[in-house]
Parts: structure tokens; C-alpha cells; sequence
């Protein structure tokens, strides 16, 4: 259960705001800062502001070699990807278990999304390092995610991240 756990905590890798912003109530002005709200929801291990983060139609793209069951309870049916609600169980599973979470990003690229036919939505590829402290156990990631990031209202939200290269260990 731990490695799933570890497994599914690498694959969800997100402060007291209220909102995905940098403050109460406020929305991220750039895509840049919708990253930075996710890092901050991680690290407060706090679903609402995760929640915020992400678009009603979020999903998370899983390399082919980490299709599995994933739902809760199981289904029987290999997953692809997992979408916004799957992504948030899983997160408050992780966030609950853990004493504490670091994620960092790195990187500042970003690009217009050519599959966004108005040209809003930009790409943003980042390295990432996400350590998750378990009462007995440390658990560490990193590799890289891409982030496609939307405008939605007066800010900017996260509509899809696709694990491109990651590195588990457990101690």
C-alpha cells in the first residue's frame, strides 16, 4: 500500500489562501503563478486550495508503463489517466497520511498550447522534486511534468499535467 501510495503521491504532486492566487480570495495573474499555487497547495497539504487550482475538466496523463487500476474502490479498468476527482482522493489520502510534503518546481519555459484552438492556453514543462515524510518513512520523487495552464475568469488554472520522466525511491 505504502509504495502505491508513494507511486500515486509522485503521479498527484500541490499556505493558508483560500484561493489558487497568491493571497485570499485572489486568483494567480499569470500562468507562472498558478504553478506557484500548486506548490503551496502541496506543501500546506491543504485539498482546497489544490481543488482551486485545477479545472473542472483536469486529468493527469500516466506513462504507459504506470497504467493501472486506479479507482476507489476497484473497477477492473486500467487507467490512462486520472481525472480531477480520482487526482483529489488520492491527494487527501496522501495529504492525511503524511507529516509533511516538499515539492519544488524548476524551470520557467512556456509556450502557447497548439491544441487550444483560441491560443490562451500555454504549455510549461518543469523539473520537479517531491518529498513526502510518513511517520516511519520518506518518500522521494522527482522528474519532470508538463503543465497545461488556461485562463479561467480573472486568473489562470491548470487543465491537464503529463508525467514525462520520474524517479521513485523509498527510505
Amino acid at each position: 500500500m505504502k509504495k502505491a501510495l508513494l507511486f500515486i503521491a509522485s503521479v498527484l504532486a500541490l499556505s493558508s489562501f483560500y484561493a489558487c492566487g497568491t493571497g485570499p480570495g485572489e486568483q494567480p495573474s499569470d500562468p507562472g503563478q498558478a504553478l506557484t499555487a500548486f506548490e503551496a497547495a502541496w506543501e500546506a497539504r491543504n485539498t482546497d486550495i489544490l481543488s482551486d487550482c485545477l479545472a473542472p475538466e483536469f486529468i493527469y496523463v500516466l506513462p504507459p508503463e504506470d497504467w493501472d487500476d486506479y479507482s476507489i474502490p476497484p473497477d477492473g479498468i486500467i487507467d490512462s489517466a486520472l481525472t480531477r476527482d480520482l487526482y483529489m482522493e488520492y491527494a487527501g489520502i496522501v495529504f492525511y497520511q503524511a507529516d509533511s510534503i516538499s515539492l519544488v518546481l524548476y524551470g520557467d519555459g512556456q509556450e502557447i498550447w497548439p491544441g487550444d484552438s483560441t491560443g490562451e492556453s500555454v504549455i510549461m514543462t518543469r523539473q520537479f522534486q517531491l518529498d513526502i515524510s510518513y511517520p516511519d518513512s520518506l518518500d522521494s520523487s522527482s522528474g519532470e511534468w508538463d503543465f497545461i495552464v488556461r485562463p479561467e475568469g480573472e486568473g489562470w488554472i491548470i487543465r491537464l499535467m503529463e508525467l514525462r520522466h520520474d524517479s521513485r525511491r523509498q527510505s
